[in-house]
């Protein structure tokens, strides 16, 4: 995962969603500033039923979530939107 652009709290949220998926699960998700997409990627492989990622529309910033986004399994990608 490119982390170029992980905010510090990042891995702390993504760690409080990854203590209970029931707070998300068979939810739609919108992820704004998503910088890296950590908590986007992490909701949608456990358990969320559409995930909406965006932030700032630089074209690194977009590219390197596209990335992210492209690294997870095949089967959900039709559950993830970067827009």
């Amino acid at each position: 995962m490119m982390m170029n652009f992980r905010w510090n709290a990042t891995g702390a949220f993504a760690s409080y969603l990854d203590k209970d998926h029931e707070i998300y699960k068979d939810r739609c998700i919108l992820e704004l500033g998503a910088g890296g997409a950590l908590p986007s990627i992490l909701t949608v492989k456990t358990g969320a039923w559409k995930v909406i990622i965006s932030d700032y529309p630089d074209d690194e910033l977009v590219r390197n979530i596209v990335h992210n986004v492209a690294n997870v399994p095949s089967a959900i990608h039709n559950h993830v939107s970067v827009q």
